[in-house]
């Protein structure tokens, strides 16, 4: 049986991606070495033309004046705290709008209600991977050591701990987490590179936006080139 696919896109928005984005200065290290907003894109392209499911989780935060001191919702953590007081990815800003080479098509799925670093709290991701049951799970966005690495510590949490979010109703499905190396970005070289080499692969594997691109067009694990990783994986390929 094919394996199915899918990618998830974490704030390619423009308070990242884009020239006058709040934190696009911050970005633009990373995203000149790995050339990520030009492969990204095609890779997204290629993943539609091959059937994967394609997920997009942006953040939008209310603006802070909307919200009274007295009523912060609890599950909203500190660094979404601090965007909102410094006005970045602001509801209804052009800062908070998707970047326009990765604008969401028609059979796309946008996540709402997110309201933490994690993809997953406030948002039907599980939800969503579990109903297209999904086997390989390709992420890429915003920041290495940020919402990447709290969505992949909480996914390894959903499908090796006690957390049963991937229930399908008879047993945890095994999902394979894929972090691609040159479609992630953190605040510089140095932070980024620890992450990919270092921490991340303590929770899922680490490859290249060219690895993805050969895997999205294989149906399994047959004669798909040797995995191109930072560094070790916990995870075993997925065999049918």
């Amino acid at each position: 049986m094919p394996l199915k696919k899918a990618i998830l896109l974490i704030d390619f928005q423009n308070e990242f991606t884009t020239k006058g984005g709040k934190l696009h200065a911050k970005v633009s290290e990373v995203l000149k070495n790995t050339r990520m907003m030009e492969k990204i894109p095609d890779l997204v392209d290629l993943g539609r033309d091959c059937g994967a499911t394609i997920i997009h989780s942006p953040l939008v935060v209310e603006p802070s004046s909307s919200i009274s001191q007295h009523h912060i919702d609890k599950e909203v953590d500190d660094t979404i705290m601090n965007l909102q007081a410094g006005g970045m990815f602001e509801k209804g800003s052009w800062n908070s709008q998707i970047t326009k080479d990765l604008q969401p098509e028609a059979t796309d799925y946008v996540l709402q209600e997110r309201k933490t670093t994690s993809v997953f709290k406030g948002t039907l991701l599980s939800s969503l991977l579990n109903q297209e049951k999904i086997d390989v799970l390709f992420i890429a966005g915003f920041t290495t050591d940020g919402c990447i690495l709290q969505t992949v510590q909480e996914a390894y949490d959903a499908i090796y701990g006690e957390d049963i979010s991937f229930n399908d109703n008879t047993a945890s499905r095994p999902i394979q987490i894929v972090v691609l190396s040159d479609g992630t970005a953190a605040y510089s070289n140095k932070i980024h590179m620890n992450m990919i080499t270092k921490v991340i692969p303590e929770y899922c594997d680490v490859a290249t936006v060219e690895y993805a691109e050969e895997m999205l067009q294989k149906d399994d694990m047959v004669n798909v080139p040797p995995r191109l990783q930072m560094g070790f994986s916990i995870f075993d390929p997925i065999k049918k």
